[in-house]
């Protein structure tokens, strides 16, 4: 089986057919990142193996942790938030509480909506500089030495 045009991973039948296998699509940098390693392990091996972008993909999953660090998690919810899922969520627990006699705090609610880029602008404040007075009094000044 060749790769096919569009970079898509092909999914292998097994000889057991219950078991159902996903393709995954990869974007153009990690299909440059494959390539990439492809392109080593066949420079510092040559003929001694065969090996195509399946396998190495395969290898790097199996090869990894199974558990993502409080890093990776981290990074995924920078990219990847979605603010009207946080919202609907919130909501959701909101009802849920009310319907249940039970409270939920004004703090939870923020803490499942806080943005990434919220807990980014909180970390790092940023100042504003204040504008200079003597600037506004020039242009009076200027103003009035016109009228005269």
């Amino acid at each position: 089986m060749g790769f096919r045009k569009d970079n898509n991973l092909e999914s292998v039948n097994l000889e057991n057919k219950s078991q159902k296998i996903d393709r995954v699509v990869l974007d153009a940098k990690s299909i440059a990142i494959v390539q990439t390693i492809s392109n080593q392990v066949q420079a510092d091996l040559g003929d001694l193996v065969q090996l195509s972008q399946k396998d190495v993909v395969n290898f790097l999953i199996q090869e990894r942790s199974a558990a993502l660090t409080e890093n990776e998690i981290s990074k995924i919810k920078t990219e990847h938030f979605d603010i009207v899922r946080a919202l609907k969520r919130a909501t959701q627990e909101a009802i849920k509480a009310k319907q249940n006699g039970g409270k939920l705090k004004l703090d939870e609610v923020l803490k499942m909506i806080q943005t990434p880029e919220t807990v980014l602008s909180a970390a790092a404040p940023k100042f504003r500089k204040r504008r200079s007075k003597n600037k506004q009094t020039t242009e009076i000044k200027d103003l009035s030495n016109n009228e005269e």
